[in-house]
């Protein structure tokens, strides 16, 4: 938050148009894809602390990090958890367990306010 009050955080209403898009793998889509993906997608923002995926949980889909950071972690087999990455700006999160149709192999949280895209795995793999 700002001095004021206000939060500084800008929602990001069309891929077409972040600022971000060059950054992502999935960003870098011709802009015919970006427009399915935009009729296609649910655009929600998660505060820090929230889940986006919990290690074990089924995959429904797979999210798009738009803007903010997340860290991904993982249970070793003592029953540790470890951190094993962060994901930025532009990075899919879910693809493998979304293909394989496995539960989620990690826990990602939100570090910082972040907009996330969602994509149902049916819509997902559609676009495939």
């Amino acid at each position: 938050m700002s001095a004021s009050g206000k939060s500084n955080f800008l929602l990001i209403e069309s891929c077409l148009r972040c600022g971000n898009r060059a950054d992502g793998v999935f960003c870098k889509l011709p802009n015919s894809a970006l427009h399915r993906i935009l009729a296609a997608r649910e655009a929600k923002v998660y505060p820090k602390g929230a889940l986006i995926c919990q290690e074990g949980g089924m995959a429904h889909g797979v999210f798009v990090l738009c803007t903010g950071k997340a860290q991904i972690s993982a249970t070793t087999p003592e029953g540790h958890t470890t951190v094993v990455g962060e994901a930025a700006p532009g990075e899919i999160i879910g693809v493998s367990a979304v293909l394989g149709r496995t539960p989620y192999k990690t826990t990602v949280e939100v570090m910082e306010q972040c907009q996330l895209n969602y994509l149902a795995r049916e819509e997902f793999l559609e676009m495939l």
